[in-house]
């Protein structure tokens, strides 16, 4: 048959059944294969036969064949496609096919080189060709938004094209690694070691849906885990591309084709099985169930494996599936093999009964409306149960909360308990309990009512909220609306919707300003914080802490505009109001002033800022808080000051002490990277190298198990860690690792970020001199306004300052009479700032020596000579004050 013969749905999915049936047969011990086709096909002994003579055929079979007989017959039902069909060395565009990876029931996968950008690539040579020409239009219009997705966890869309038989074929990122479940079972990864790797998954996913890009396919299989341990995503929106009508609502599916378009039933939601309109919501679904099967080691509905589509899609739509707690349960009292796996699947059970019982339930909810509102929701509630935080799945009652806290604070609720009932037993003595007990009578049926108000609100907000942030159907806000484009409907209609509740309208308008930052637009998150603002003030006197707690939003979103002077008197007057409270809310209280000495060190107002930040440290180390996130951040701000202040070995001991505690506390954020990258740099000052050097291997695992390699952190670990090649003198890595850093850091697009990405191309710029490449470095180190800050940064005992850098760049380029000055000026400014003996001054020195000689002006050049002897032509490392 004709590989580009059209073929019907009924034999694809006949095909696909076949593949499948027989695939999960040959996974069953032998004796056991035949008793599981004849269950599987049921009354249909035609479809029984043929997978019987597959299955020994294939037992029979050759090595030669190079794939199963199953596989084979499959591929012929699907077109005549046969292993091969295209031979190694056939040209696609610019790649060159190598071999053939797999195929399914899509089409086939090669591994290919792209010949131009010399990089493996994966081909996927799809099956369905593109002969209506408004169809082809969508398909490349589709293929350039999943193209536009960049995510370090999800495989690149490169780009594709058309075969000269007419067959649709796609470009994409080549992984090496193991799918998700089977990476998971080989390194017996524990649940807490699953749910960080899923919540990775989480986060491409949300990212994707941002984007309003729906998977539509998730599953084990199309997650891929490489062997550093980070998951990519496969196929993302590649189902849109096969079925670009799948937008409108179609028949429910056909019993009889269960891979009709590309869907895996195990995995597919109810309304995907019912034909109805796919969202967001539908990928909330399969992750839940990608995520029971990480749990418990199965899918919900493994008891059906093998039977009738029909009956799996009935089960999926109408039936609640077991707890995973339960199927973990099960195989612990049925598990004889060894005491030790009994012991250990029982205590996944006790894990997991509880919060992920309950988080699994609401992802697999059969209303869309009633699961999480986002994978992002999702996330959070798993990050939430890490932490031993009550999670949104379960209701939020006073047992439940307390349960939490008791887990958390186990000792000390115990000496609260005993302190509680003694107290409670001397109340029972007295005489008047009774009147007591009428007046708490009455203050409980008020705050009953107040709850009842209350609770009715917050159903009204989250109601209108997830009711605009679901409403992003392309039908109804166009093709390409992007989730910004929601953010800003939802605000548009906030003030509307709520405008006879100001309250709640305030608090909404605090949701969508968070959103926003996370989005890093800080413009945008400004203006919701501002507007809640308002409708606060019109509520609260002016020293109200709910008026605080506003103006501390306002200030982080300002802060992440490096709009430090904005910033500061909002931080004066949350810090008055938190020191009027009573009593004080001491946590909060050392938070603000820490961050209020954190932006007057960024304006460089160090005094100040020393005030504040050694309060902060007093005041959360008088009350008890020394192990909490906020007294690590506040010590690692305080190292940096002291760094700016030449305190190095001050410096070097507070960023120490915040990168082991918050290693204790939250190894995962990408704060805890920042600071392992600042202690890296305070180690390099003092030439303390070879610590530096174990530090810098260790923030590398870190920031590719927590970050990601395209985050900024990773970008300023780069630049950092150029220093120590610097050191070396290994100018071309320098070159490398910083033009590296300078891509991610523009690609992020987030003014926090500037004085890193300048310092890097000043950086860079001076490697390129220095390595030959004077005219590729002046573009770099052309001097820009609103810099000056940059001659005061960590590394300018690397390149000097500005002018230095650039004016050797220029004598390089034998410019001398434009050299000439900036070297004056930056030797000058050198000299005062650190001193006429320091390494680098002298350089500075000798480069003016070196250009009067060139320039054939003896007479300057003598001016320069330090002393008689030549100072070093190049920069020492790490110099300390």
């Amino acid at each position: 048959m004709n590989p580009d013969s059209d073929v019907s749905p009924v034999e694809a999915a006949h095909a696909d059944r076949l593949h499948d049936l027989v695939a999960d047969a040959l996974d069953l011990p032998s004796g056991e294969r035949v008793a599981f086709l004849t269950r599987a096909c049921g009354d249909d002994a035609a479809l029984l036969a043929e997978a019987c003579a597959l299955m020994e055929y294939d037992q029979s079979a050759n090595t030669f064949l190079g794939r199963p007989a199953y596989m084979q017959v499959a591929g012929e039902h699907l077109g005549g496609i046969e292993a091969g069909s295209l031979a190694p060395g056939t040209m696609l565009g610019e790649n060159r096919l190598l071999s053939l990876l797999g195929e399914g029931g899509m089409g086939e996968v090669y591994l290919a080189e792209d010949t131009k950008l010399e990089r493996r690539v994966a081909v996927k040579l799809l099956k369905r060709r593109l002969d209506d020409a408004s169809l082809a239009r969508r398909f490349r219009h589709e293929r350039k938004v999943l193209a536009a997705l960049t995510h370090p966890n999800i495989a690149r869309l490169y780009g594709g094209g058309v075969t000269p038989e007419g067959r649709s074929y796609l470009v994409m990122e080549y992984i090496e690694g193991e799918r998700l479940d089977k990476f998971c079972e080989a390194r017996k990864l524990g649940v807490t070691e699953r749910l960080a790797l899923f919540r990775k998954v989480c986060a491409a996913v949300s990212y994707a849906h941002q984007n309003l890009v729906v998977h539509r396919d998730l599953k084990p299989a199309n997650i891929r885990v490489t062997p550093e341990g980070e998951p990519k995503l496969l196929d993302f929106g590649i189902a849109k591309l096969l079925d670009p009508e799948g937008d409108a609502a179609r028949p429910p599916l056909d019993p009889t084709a269960t891979l009709q378009g590309a869907m895996t039933p195990e995995y597919a939601s109810p309304e995907q099985l019912r034909g109805e309109t796919i969202t967001t919501s539908s990928d909330v679904y399969s992750l839940g169930v990608v995520l029971y099967e990480l749990l418990c080691g199965q899918r919900p509905f493994a008891h059906l494996k093998g039977r009738r589509p029909d009956e799996l899609a009935r089960a999926v739509c109408e039936e609640e599936p077991p707890r995973p707690s339960t199927v973990a349960g099960r195989k612990a009292t049925t598990t004889t093999t060894t005491t030790t796996l009994t012991t250990a699947t029982a205590a996944t059970s006790r894990q997991l009964a509880g919060d992920l019982d309950n988080v699994v339930a609401k992802a697999l909810s059969k209303e869309p409306a009633r699961r999480y509102p986002s994978v992002l929701a999702l996330s959070e509630d798993l990050r939430r149960h890490g932490e031993g935080l009550p999670v949104t799945a379960r209701k939020d009652t006073l047992g439940y909360r307390t349960g939490k806290f008791v887990r958390r604070n186990k000792f000390g609720v115990t000496a609260a308990v005993i302190v509680t009932l003694a107290l409670v037993f001397g109340l029972m003595a007295t005489a008047w309990q009774a009147h007591v007990a009428d007046q708490e009578r009455d203050h409980a049926r008020q705050e009953r009512d107040r709850a009842k108000v209350s609770q009715q609100q917050t159903e009204r907000l989250n109601h209108f909220l997830g009711t605009l942030l679901t409403s992003a159907d392309p039908g109804h806000m166009g093709k390409d609306v992007k989730f910004v484009q929601v953010l800003d409907a939802a605000g548009q209609a906030l003030d509307k919707e709520l405008a006879d509740e100001p309250a709640l309208r305030a608090q909404a308008h605090q949701s969508l300003g968070d959103t926003y930052e996370h989005l890093a637009l800080g413009k945008q998150a400004e203006e919701h914080h501002r507007a809640a603002l308002a409708i606060l003030h019109g509520l609260h006197g002016p020293d109200d802490p709910i008026i605080a707690q506003a103006e501390f939003k306002l200030a982080v979103a300002l802060t992440k505009q490096n709009r430090f002077a904005d910033t500061v008197p909002l931080l004066r007057h949350v810090v008055l109001v938190q020191r009027r409270q009573s009593p004080p809310d001491v946590l909060a209280l050392g938070q603000s002033l820490g961050f209020l000495g954190s932006c007057l060190s960024f304006m460089h107002r160090s005094a100040e800022a020393r005030i504040n930040l050694d309060e902060a440290l007093q005041v959360l180390r008088a009350s008890g808080n020394e192990t909490t996130k906020a007294y690590a951040t506040t010590v690692a701000t305080s190292g940096l000051l002291a760094l700016t202040e030449g305190n190095l070995e001050q410096a070097a001991d507070q960023l120490q002490q915040a990168v082991e505690l918050t290693r204790k506390l939250a190894p995962t954020s990408a704060n805890f990277v920042i600071m392992e990258n600042n202690l890296a740099l305070v180690l390099y000052r003092l030439n303390r190298l070879s610590e530096m050097e174990a530090l810098l291997q260790q923030e590398e695992e870190d920031c590719k198990k927590n970050v990601g390699q395209n985050s900024p952190p990773y970008a300023a670990y780069l630049i950092v860690s150029a220093s120590l090649d610097w050191s070396r003198g290994d100018y071309p890595v320098v070159v490398r690792k910083t033009r590296e850093a300078m891509a991610i850091l523009t690609a992020a697009n987030y003014p926090p970020h500037e004085d890193y990405l300048a310092s890097g191309r000043i950086f860079c710029g001076v490697a390129l001199t220095r390595s030959g490449h004077p005219e590729e470095a002046e573009p770099l180190l052309a001097l820009q306004t609103g810099e000056d800050n940059l001659d005061n940064s960590a590394l300018n005992l690397d390149y000097g300052n500005r002018k230095t850098a650039l004016g050797e760049c220029r004598f390089a380029l034998k410019r001398y009479a434009e050299a000439e000055p900036l070297l004056l000026d930056g030797y000058a400014d050198l000299e005062k700032r650190l001193g006429p003996k320091k390494a680098i001054t002298m350089a500075a020195r000798q480069r003016l020596h070196d250009l009067y000689t060139a320039w054939n002006k003896p007479e300057q050049a003598a001016r320069y000579t330090p002393g008689g002897a030549s100072a070093p032509p190049t920069v020492q490392p790490a110099d300390a004050p």
